[in-house]
């Protein structure tokens, strides 16, 4: 019974999500029809990772493909200071990633973009995003410190917001509602989590999520979800 809360995003759902956040960096931004041209042009989409890391280059593909945004448009993060400084007709540069957890991830790679390409971005006068599918609201706000703390115009949008209520077994957990049955799932999820990865039975972060994607799994979620070992 309990497999039926896991909750797995489809690529259709997640191409609705890609949809759903693009109506937020929509406004505000002028939309300007050129001859011969059916896509937009002037936003550009990017991801925290590196080619080839985690899903952040997936989904940034999607987002473009979803709301037709040309395909050159999607950039690297290290190639950004390069084409934000080379094009006039930019309005807005969206970053695009599956999960926040406890945000540690992002804190790191923003702090990185902040170095790579911090004072092109302050200067350019663009509307910047950080779109996730989903995550908690309280690694929301660390990544929204860390921003702040380097400066950056960036806003910050989950379109699935999570609470402690996703967390397996939190007291108000929406997947074991049932005190009994909860600690009881808890006893073997960490004695198994435990002779998979050590130091985080129940993932990293201790964020006890049960949520995948269809090419990964957060390893937030819980250990005996995705780890592997002898």
């Amino acid at each position: 019974v309990y497999k039926r809360q896991l909750r797995f995003y489809s690529d259709d759902q997640i191409r609705a999500k890609m949809r759903d956040a693009h109506g937020i960096v929509r406004r505000g931004l002028v939309r300007r029809i050129e001859k011969g041209k059916r896509k937009r042009g002037d936003i550009l989409i990017s991801y925290l990772d590196g080619p080839g890391k985690s899903g952040g280059g997936r989904y940034a593909k999607l987002y473009a493909d979803e709301n037709g945004i040309y395909y050159k448009n999607v950039v690297e993060r290290s190639k950004l200071a390069e084409v934000v400084s080379q094009r006039e007709d930019l309005q807005a540069l969206v970053f695009v990633d599956d999960f926040i957890g406890t945000g540690e991830s992002a804190q790191t790679y923003f702090k990185r973009l902040a170095k790579e390409s911090g004072q092109v971005l302050r200067e350019s006068g663009l509307k910047i995003y950080f779109i996730v599918v989903t995550g908690f609201q309280e690694g929301q706000s660390r990544v929204e410190e860390t921003i702040a703390e380097c400066n950056l115009p960036i806003e910050v949008h989950i379109c699935d917001p999570l609470d402690s209520s996703a967390k397996c077994f939190s007291e108000d957990s929406q997947i074991f509602p049932n005190e009994t049955e909860r600690l009881q799932a808890m006893r073997i999820a960490q004695e198994h989590g435990a002779r998979i990865v050590k130091h985080n039975p129940l993932g990293y972060g201790d964020c006890q999520t049960a949520i995948v994607f269809p090419d990964n799994c957060p390893n937030n979620n819980l250990p005996i979800l995705w780890a592997e070992s002898d």
